[in-house]
C-alpha cells in the first residue's frame, strides 16, 4: 500500500515559488516501526537536511512510497529520538523492526532536480519515475531522495497514477521476470501436448508476488488463456479471495494441521492431476518440497548404460566426439565376485 508524501511545508514551499536555500532546508521523513509490546506508538516523523544532487544522479521529490518491511533489530525502544537512534542491536531485541533505516524501495514521484555531470540521458525536470531498487537504496519515507546515478530512474507513463507506479520497483517487476522466465517452459509444454493439451501451472502463495504474477501471466498470454491452467495453494489467508473471485483461479489452502500427503492430493485434485511447472514464491523448503511432489513425472534424457567391464567402449566414444549420456553399471555382488 502507497505511502502519500504530502506535507504543510511541501505547500508552503510551492506557493512560494519554490525558492529555498536547499542546504539550510530540512525535510519530513517518516518512520514506520512495528508495534510491540514495550513500542506503543509506530509512526515517527523526524527532520532532515534536504539531500545534496548526485553528480551523476538525480534528486527525487518523493509522491508515494510502498508500505513493506525488511527485518532489522533495534537496541533499544525507550530512546526512540532520532533516526540515528536506530541502529541495530543484539539479536535479544529482536522483537523491534528497525524500519527507519530499511530503504523504503517501492518509490514513485518525480525528478526535481539533475547532477551536473548527467548528459546522455532522457530524463528532464518534471517526469514521473520510479526508482528501481539497488545496494544503498536511501529511506523512501521521505519528501526528497537522492539517486546517486539515473540509470536507476524509469519512466513512469503518462496515464498511469503513481500510486500504482510505486508498487511497481519491487513486488510487479520481481513477478514479471519470473512470468518471463517461465515463458519458454510453457511454450515447450504446450508444444509437446499438441493443440488441445493445457499446461497446468501451480502458483503457491496469495501475497503481493503471486497476485501479480497471477494477473501478468493472463495478460501475457491471452490467447492461450484456456490452455494454460493456474491453480494457487495459498500458505495463509491473505489474498485468497482476491484469486478466487477476482482472478477466477482453483485455490487450495495449505493446512499444516493435515498430513502432508493428504495436502500433496488435495492440491493435485484442484490442478486436475500433477502439474507441469511450480511458481513458489515462499520458497521455503517445506513448500518446495511439497510442490515437487505435486509435479508431473519428468521423462529422462536418452541415454546408453554399459556394462562396467564395457568401460572402455564407453570411454572410446567419448574421446571421437559423441554427443552422448551413458553411465557405467555394476551387476549386484560386484563387490562380492572381485572378493
Amino acid at each position: 500500500m502507497p505511502v502519500v508524501m504530502n506535507t504543510g511545508e511541501e505547500a508552503q514551499a510551492e506557493a512560494s515559488g519554490g525558492n529555498t536555500d536547499d542546504m539550510a532546508r530540512l525535510v519530513k521523513q517518516v518512520s514506520i516501526e512495528s508495534p510491540t509490546h514495550k513500542l506503543k506508538e509506530c509512526i515517527f516523523n523526524f527532520e532532515t537536511p534536504m539531500p545534496e544532487i548526485p553528480p551523476a544522479g538525480a534528486r527525487v521529490k518523493v509522491r508515494n512510497a510502498g508500505v513493506c518491511y525488511r527485518l532489522r533489530s533495534a537496541s533499544s525502544s525507550s530512546s526512540i529520538k532520532s533516526v540515528d537512534s536506530l541502529h541495530c542491536g543484539s539479536p535479544l531485541h529482536h522483537s523491534v523492526r528497525d524500519t527507519a533505516l530499511f530503504p523504503g524501495y517501492e518509490v514513485a514521484g518525480t525528478v526535481e532536480a539533475l547532477g551536473v555531470e548527467v548528459t546522455e540521458t532522457d530524463l528532464q525536470v518534471g517526469d514521473r519515475v520510479i526508482v528501481y531498487p539497488y545496494e544503498g537504496h536511501p529511506p523512501g519515507y521521505a519528501e526528497y531522495i537522492a539517486v546517486p546515478d539515473v540509470q536507476y530512474l524509469i519512466k513512469v507513463p503518462e496515464n498511469m497514477n503513481l500510486s500504482t507506479a510505486a508498487m511497481l520497483p519491487s513486488g510487479a517487476l520481481w513477478a514479471m521476470n519470473t512470468v518471463f522466465s517461465a515463458h519458454n517452459h510453457v511454450e515447450k509444454v504446450l508444444s509437446e501436448k499438441g493443440e488441445t493439451g493445457q499446461c497446468k501451472i501451480l502458483l503457491v502463495g496469495t501475497g503481493g508476488l503471486a497476485l501479480w504474477a497471477m494477473r501478468i501471466a493472463r495478460f501475457y498470454w491471452p490467447q492461450k488463456r484456456d490452455r494454460i491452467v493456474i491453480a494457487v495453494a495459498c500458505l495463509r489467508d491473505e489474498g485468497i479471495s482476491i484469486a478466487q473471485e477476482y482472478l477466477r483461479v482453483n485455490v487450495v489452502q495449505w493446512n499444516e494441521d493435515l498430513y502432508e500427503e493428504q495436502l500433496v492430493e488435495r492440491t493435485k485434485d484442484a490442478c486436475g492431476g500433477p502439474v507441469d511447472i511450480v511458481i513458489d514464491f515462499s520458497a521455503t523448503s517445506r513448500s518446495i518440497r511439497r510442490a515437487l511432489k505435486c509435479l508431473a513425472p519428468i521423462e529422462p534424457p536418452p541415454h546408453t548404460i554399459f556394462s562396467a567391464d564395457r568401460a572402455n567402449e564407453a570411454l572410446a566414444k567419448i574421446g571421437r566426439g559423441y554427443s552422448w549420456k551413458g553411465n557405467l553399471e555394476f551387476p549386484e555382488g560386484y563387490e562380492d565376485e572381485e572378493e
